[in-house]
C-alpha cells in the first residue's frame, strides 16, 4: 500500500487529515505502507500510534528520500536513500529542451535502503 499526499504545500493539518481519511477508508490495515517521503511517514506514525497500532507490530511504515526525520522518528524509520542531486542533473539532461520530440524518457537511478525498526523482518 503506498500513501501519498496530494498536498500542493507542507501544510501538516491538510496532511494529517488526508492520511486519516486514507486510514479510514482502508478495509483493513495491510502489513506495509510505503509514503511518499519520511514527514509524511512521521505522520503516519503519529496517526497509529493514536489508533493504538504500532509498527513494525501491526504495519510496518518506509519513507522515501532518508531525511533528518527518518533518525528522528520514535521507531527509526526505515527509508528509500534517493540521490537528489543525481536525480537533478539526470532531469537536466534529459529535459524536453534537449529532446523537444521526445515524449517520456525511462532513468534508473539506484537507490539504498536504510533498513531500521520500522520494518518487521519476516
Amino acid at each position: 500500500m503506498i500513501f501519498e499526499t496530494t498536498s500542493p504545500t507542507n501544510d501538516y493539518l491538510y496532511n494529517i487529515n488526508e492520511l486519516n481519511h486514507f486510514l479510514d477508508n482502508l478495509p483493513k490495515i495491510p502489513l506495509v505502507i510505503m509514503c511518499a517521503n519520511d514527514q509524511v511517514a512521521e505522520y503516519l506514525y503519529k496517526e497509529l500510534k493514536k489508533r493504538n497500532l504500532h509498527f513494525p507490530e501491526d504495519v510496518s511504515v518506509i519513507g522515501f528520500d532518508n531525511s533528518i526525520t527518518s533518525e528522528m522518528c520514535n521507531s527509526r524509520l526505515t527509508s528509500v536513500d534517493v540521490p537528489t542531486k543525481t536525480m537533478g542533473s539526470v532531469a537536466v539532461l534529459v529535459s524536453r529542451i534537449n529532446n523537444p520530440d521526445k515524449l517520456y524518457e525511462t532513468i534508473q537511478i539506484d537507490v539504498k535502503i536504510h533498513e531500521k525498526e520500522s520494518v518487521l523482518i519476516l
